[in-house]
């Protein structure tokens, strides 16, 4: 359950990214508005004003609500980075062929699959209302 959640969760997020600037697209590492290093590999903190940061944290908010909504008491097992680590991890096993990956990883990527489908389902449906108006 945490893990679908998260999962919903992620195409909301990516579609709120991918309206911000270009030139937040490689933050933390490339900054915009750090005239004195623009670029550092080893920068791994996000500007306080950051608008990807801000995401970020909407996104963070947002999965624990939902959790604590659906799950209860039982939402406090549940570490928000071990389950987006989990997810990014099985994404990069989604191309796979599946006679080598693990009943695990097919229910996992069944579940992140269902949960893309519901998102596309409802961007397609609320295009189809505002097209009406």
């Amino acid at each position: 359950m945490a893990f679908a959640a998260l999962a919903n969760k992620i195409f909301y997020h990516r579609k709120r990214i991918s309206k911000l600037n270009p030139s937040f697209y490689n933050c933390p590492n490339e900054c915009a508005f750090d005239a004195v290093k623009p670029f550092d590999i080893n920068r791994n903190k996000f500007c306080g004003d950051c608008d990807v940061k801000k995401n970020d944290d909407r996104f963070r908010a947002s999965v624990l609500e939902l959790w604590q909504k659906r799950l209860g008491e039982n939402a406090k097992k549940f570490s928000f980075e071990k389950v987006l680590s989990a997810l990014y991890s099985i994404l990069n096993l989604e191309k796979m062929p599946p006679d080598k990956k693990s009943v695990k990883t097919r229910n996992l990527l069944a579940v992140y699959q269902i949960e893309k489908n519901r998102y596309e389902f409802i961007e397609a449906w609320n295009s189809r209302q505002e097209e009406k108006n």
